[in-house]
């Protein structure tokens, strides 16, 4: 290939990376501190919107459920997640709105069902934004060609000391995995592993990064792992 021709393919790719990267501006969404929390990776964060918009959509009618049945840990639980996860990816209005309903469960207090209605409107409204606004985007699925053992091996010892003690800074550290692994590393192992650690299963994301981390050929972080 002539140094021409690389230099229109290398601007051709970088110019799908941008627009592929790109985040639409979508009410309610805080942007900029959501791209914060996971070192201004835009592909990262995309994929972390639509998951919450396929995983948590029907977070208030799972709550209710579980409080229906009595089961106030599951309840609360299937709260926590969602503020957390809301959190994270700057769903101001959904975190405020899933921290209340997590407090009042914990409290057993009543107005627990007035909080519900309240969460599932921030949910829909929210939720119904993100899929119009990434259903109308270009995506364009950006990997490195290049791996650094020793970047990687870094990268992926510091995930796993902050999965180890259930760190919630873990969500900022795994886009340093993902773009120090995802030459050697399909995308739907990196996805099943942002997955587990923005939903805060933690023992499962260290089971992923294990997997990762052996792919990758990074023996002693899987040994040490594996010893733990």
């Amino acid at each position: 290939m002539g140094e021409a021709e690389e230099r229109s393919g290398s601007a051709e790719e970088g110019s799908a990376a941008a627009e592929g990267d790109r985040i639409p501006a979508i009410e309610g969404l805080d942007v900029e501190d959501g791209l914060k929390r996971v070192a201004g990776n835009k592909k990262l964060y995309r994929d972390l919107l639509t998951q919450f918009a396929a995983k948590h959509a029907d977070a208030q009618e799972q709550i209710k459920a579980a409080l229906e049945k009595a089961d106030r840990a599951l309840a609360e639980r299937v709260a926590h997640t969602v503020k957390g996860v809301a959190g994270n990816i700057g769903i101001k209005k959904v975190h405020a709105a899933a921290e209340k309903v997590e407090k009042a469960i914990k409290e057993s207090r009543a107005e627990v069902v007035d909080l519900l209605v309240t969460l599932g409107e921030e949910l829909k409204s929210q939720v119904e934004r993100i899929r119009k606004a990434l259903s109308s985007e270009p995506v364009a699925t950006v990997v490195s060609t290049s791996f650094d053992e020793e970047r990687a091996q870094s990268a992926v010892s510091a995930l796993r000391l902050l999965l180890e003690n259930s760190d919630a800074g873990a969500t900022e550290a795994l886009a340093s995995v993902v773009k120090e692994t995802s030459a050697k590393v399909a995308t739907a192992e990196l996805d099943a592993l942002s997955a587990a650690v923005n939903e805060f299963e933690f023992e499962k994301a260290l089971v992923k990064l294990n997997e990762i981390a052996t792919r990758c050929g990074l023996k002693e972080v899987a040994r040490e792992h594996a010893a733990g």
